[in-house]
């Protein structure tokens, strides 16, 4: 969407608008209507473009643009503003060209005529109204009527059946608004106002926790990216309600406005409270370049980023998740401990310790299991939830009603825990290891409960790799036979058969996304990974006849790759392409150079050269075409994540000075420049590896060790 963005402005155009292929009419029975996933990625597509090009994109027929927080250059249009006359080839005058309502038929009756028919009909006079209970919504002005038409879409305009939660309510329905969900220690979930930065000054959210706390351990829970990417990490939701369960400590949320440029002084989206009036500052990252965010988010709160000059002063600042785990050396220039491992285990002991010993608490548990901190003597080891289905797992989730997030406004279960394939390069399988299953029956009664509670129609399977879930099938066509819709976000080729596609076509899923991350017979064998082409293409033919997309994952960078095997990349993908059905963008590629990551055999692999990248890349898209898109990471993204994935206390005042100059990306070169860091020192896999001696994930350095050796040997390199 963003190319057709760029396409239309540099054509010349004076205006662009987006038009979704709604599900009604044949496109239902076709199944050629784009689901709310897939307009959501147009959406964000189109957005990028816009700011980058200073545009404004309009999108008809999707009102809920004006609630998306970060949807800052689109705007919601509609066509019922415009004194326009939808005429079929036929000649029959329809109220409109998505739904098909025919009101008059100008061939026989005239232009005049029909055009008299169309203004008097009741449903063009509906249409120009807003119904009584959508007006008190935020988005009434911008939806125009869209709901009425909705309504009838979806039965008759004497019988609305509106999928809106709003009218659900009204008309006696059970839902997060009307039903108070109670917490331990006074606390209450529901629907309430809360202020999303980046977006309209106050949004209603639901499952916002109100919560009443005399005397509580107050806890600042900041995501350091946007509300956006806050909703859909389970792990963020699943510390939210897991805090707020607890009767001794509360839980209020701090989201970033932006990922760069100046960040306003950050206020939690319950209260608006400050950051600094909190007695805890904890913060889960999962992504590498997040640190920056969270370095702005502490400077725009008046807090000092780097632990040495706090010097004690203001909330204790705590950090968790897999990156912080893997490796505590950058962490450990930023918070005052580390929780290395799973949050279920170390959050609610760190909790109780403030709680019982105030700050002084937390010195107790440094060095223990799952708690480093500075000073440490001996590597901490990882803390490991036994069984998932003891551990907590949220049934409500916050979220916009009306955004399409998370995942098309769906309820997020996490079905299982690590991957037993253990492929070289893969941070998330080493982390989460060992693999463990949440047993069937405890993820029906969370979905049931869950789909209910958030008053969703889909589900969100949270895995490494689904179906190497015993109870996979079963669960998927217990969804389907639900009336559910399913996202099955993670999926191993080499698992798909013919059923499982055609389950997953059933569940709503549009999209088969599959990485084999190479192509070659030879290269696979260093990663570990091994997908063989045929099994690509057959993959495709089944997504294909039921109208599905297929989307690749490819890595360049890869142990012992030359051009000539990017080469035959590009010829595959062209013979694919061949077999592809005549739908743009048929088959997606997405390439992405191989980031090394610490604790996985290739943490000492360097990361590949710009220039080398650059020009495969090129080789790949020669491959394009109608129904082959190719679409590749900037390799500076892919650098900058490199240098903080294996860096060390200097690279934290690396990411401070950055924020300091507002994050954006060139701006990490520039803080390198003042620091006098060398950059290239962290991306060429030959510096020291500080996390060997901070931390123990469950297995030795020497394993890994022997495990490159293997890898270079089988793509036939000296091991």
């Amino acid at each position: 969407m963003g190319e057709a963005v760029e396409t239309a402005v540099g054509l010349g155009a004076a205006s662009v608008s987006i038009i979704p292929a709604m599900p009604s009419g044949r496109a239902v029975e076709t199944r050629s209507y784009i689901s709310s996933r897939e307009l959501l990625e147009a959406l964000r597509g189109a957005e990028e473009a816009a700011e980058r090009l200073g545009v404004t994109v309009s999108a008809w027929c999707a009102p809920f643009v004006e609630a998306l927080p970060w949807a800052k250059h689109l705007r919601a249009s509609n066509c019922r503003d415009w004194a326009v006359m939808d005429i079929t080839p036929s000649g029959k005058v329809v109220l409109c060209d998505v739904l098909g309502v025919v009101v008059a038929d100008a061939a026989k009756e005239g232009l005049r005529r029909a055009w008299e028919k169309l203004q008097s009909h009741p449903l063009n006079k509906l249409t120009h109204s807003v119904p009584r209970e959508c007006r008190g919504c935020p988005l009434a002005p911008a939806a125009a009527g869209a709901a009425t038409l909705g309504q009838c879409s979806a039965g008759a305009a004497s019988r609305p059946r509106t999928r809106c939660a709003p009218s659900r309510r009204r008309r006696g329905g059970r839902g997060p608004g009307a039903t108070v969900y109670s917490r331990p220690g006074g606390g209450a979930t529901g629907r309430a106002a809360a202020a999303v930065p980046g977006g309209p000054e106050r949004l209603r959210e639901h499952g916002v926790v109100v919560k009443r706390c005399r005397g509580c351990l107050r806890v600042a829970l900041v995501y350091p990216s946007v509300y956006s990417a806050a909703v859909a990490s389970l792990a963020y939701q699943n510390l939210y309600y897991m805090i707020n369960s607890l009767d001794y400590a509360v839980a209020e949320r701090f989201v970033a406005a932006s990922t760069a440029g100046e960040e306003p002084p950050p206020r939690s989206l319950e209260t608006g409270s400050p950051l600094s009036s909190f007695d805890l500052i904890l913060a889960p990252v999962s992504y590498e370049l997040d640190y920056v965010t969270l370095a702005r988010i502490l400077l725009a709160a008046g807090i000092e980023p780097l632990r040495r000059r706090r010097g004690g002063r203001g909330p204790l600042v705590a950090v968790g998740g897999p990156v912080p785990s893997m490796n505590p050396a950058v962490a450990l220039g930023l918070a005052d401990l580390v929780l290395v491992g799973e949050a279920e285990e170390t959050v609610p002991r760190l909790l109780d310790a403030l709680h019982g010993g105030g700050p002084g608490g937390a010195e107790e548990l440094a060095c223990s299991t799952g708690f480093l901190a500075p000073g440490c003597s001996s590597p901490v080891h990882k803390a490991v939830v036994a069984s998932l289905d003891e551990a907590f797992h949220t049934t409500i989730q916050f979220r916009v009603p009306g955004s399409g997030e998370p995942w098309g406004e769906a309820y997020m279960v996490e079905a299982s825990r690590g991957c037993p394939h253990m492929c070289r390069f893969c941070m998330e399988a080493h982390f989460l290891l060992p693999a463990r299953h949440r047993s069937t029956a405890r993820i029906r009664s969370l979905v049931e409960e869950g789909v209910e509670a958030n008053k969703v129609n889909g589900v969100a399977f949270y895995s490494l790799s689904f179906f190497d879930h015993p109870g996979a099938d079963r669960l998927l066509e217990w969804v389907v036979g639900e009336g559910l819709e399913a996202s099955i976000g993670s999926l191993r080729a080499d698992q798909l058969t013919e059923d499982r596609v055609e389950l997953m076509s059933r569940a709503g899923q549009r999209v088969v996304t599959v990485a084999p991350e190479t192509l070659s017979p030879r290269l696979c064998r260093g990663i570990g990974k091994c997908i063989p082409l045929e099994r690509v293409e057959e993959i495709a033919e089944l997504a294909w006849r039921r109208r599905m997309h297929v989307k690749l994952y490819l890595m360049l960078g890869l142990p012992g790759e030359s051009d000539g095997d990017v080469e035959a990349y590009a010829e595959a993908l062209r013979r694919l392409s061949r077999r592809a059905p005549p739908a743009r963008e048929a088959i997606r590629v997405s390439v992405n150079p191989l980031v090394p990551k610490p604790w996985t055999p290739l943490q000492r692999h360097p990361l590949i050269d710009r220039r080398v990248y650059e020009r495969r890349v090129r080789i790949l898209r020669r491959a394009q075409s109608k129904v082959l898109s190719v679409d590749a990471l900037s390799y500076r993204y892919a650098y900058a994540q490199a240098v903080v994935a294996r860096g060390d206390e200097r690279v934290a005042e690396l990411l401070a000075e950055w924020a300091r100059l507002g994050g954006r990306l060139g701006q990490l070169w520039t803080a390198a420049r003042r620091l006098g860091v060398s950059l290239d020192a962290y991306t060429s896999g030959k510096g020291p590896r500080p996390w060997e001696e901070l931390v123990r994930p469950g297995y030795p350095p020497a394993a890994l060790q022997a495990a490159y050796r293997a890898a270079l040997r089988a793509v036939g390199e000296q091991g």
